[in-house]
């Protein structure tokens, strides 16, 4: 029960940092279109747009870093959809995938 809580919390975070940072991505070249050429609104726009990417590249790196950490560990620490097996047809088929083999407390398809 925990270890959901957990999983869903690391999700909903990242899925939360990565619209935010697209949000501010879209806001700076709206700045940066609106700044009739005028310098200081561009230098605006120009920063936030970087600093929208460099929020988007820490996102997706600390997605990177948490999967390695909790694969080392032999934990699943993020709530990641995939296509599940059923638990009754462990032998179930997979769409275009071989075998349906037990992962981390799950059937999955591999």
């Amino acid at each position: 029960a925990v270890q959901r809580v957990i999983q869903s919390g690391i999700t909903y975070l990242f899925v939360a940092a990565t619209l935010l940072a697209l949000f501010f991505l879209i806001f700076g070249g709206i700045q940066w279109i609106m700044s009739s050429g005028e310098k200081e609104k561009i230098e605006a726009a120009r920063k936030r747009i970087i600093y929208a990417i460099l929020g988007l590249l820490i996102a997706f790196l600390s997605f990177f870093i948490i999967n390695t950490i909790g694969t080392f560990f032999s934990v699943k620490l993020l709530d990641t959809p995939g296509l599940v097996c059923s638990n009754n047809n462990p032998s179930g088929t997979c769409p275009g995938i071989k075998t349906c083999t037990y992962f981390r407390g799950d059937y999955v398809c591999r």
